[in-house]
């Protein structure tokens, strides 16, 4: 009988060793926001956090609609609220802006030009202060769409940056 506690013990002990070693995680691997279809999909893998890296082993496809207010999953969809809806609308409208705003900066000119031996961003022990805002800008700012180019359900999108 104490050989077959023994054996379970050990069998246990390894078990957790091995549970220990590799443990079971997701992460979100990519996000779209595709503005033809109206959807936001994004890629869930699923895998081994181990040895302090992550080892994915299958991918989940998920999609969200506002303005059908459903999300969906391996064929079944879901019905969510309409504050929801507006509120997931209101989120992807203003990144759409940030995304449109950042070419016209970039096509600007604007930004310092990076080597590849400079970071984009100064670790925070050689920076610790962060550099000081000449000019706020917080006034509305409008991303004109070219004419006559009008998706249906398309909306004029205004943002406002929003400093705290």
């Amino acid at each position: 009988m104490k050989t077959v506690l023994a054996l379970f013990l050990s069998f246990a002990a390894l078990a957790v060793a091995q549970d220990s070693e590799a443990i079971k995680a997701k992460r979100v691997a990519s996000v779209t926001w595709d503005l033809q279809t109206h959807k936001l999909v994004w890629v869930v893998q699923n895998g081994v956090q181990q040895n302090g890296e992550f080892v994915p082993s299958s991918e989940e496809r998920y999609e969200v609609s506002p303005q059908e207010g459903a999300m969906a999953f391996e064929g079944e969809q879901r019905g969510f609220t309409v504050q929801e809806a507006a509120w997931l609308q209101q989120l992807l409208n203003i990144l759409t802006v940030y995304c449109a705003e950042s070419v016209v900066w970039w096509n600007a000119g604007q930004g310092d030009p990076l080597d590849e031996g400079h970071p984009a961003v100064s670790p925070p022990s050689e920076n610790p202060q962060p550099k000081p805002v000449e000019h706020l800008d917080t006034a509305p700012h409008r991303v004109m769409e070219q004419q006559p180019r009008k998706a249906p359900g398309a909306i004029v999108l205004v943002a406002r940056n929003m400093v705290r």
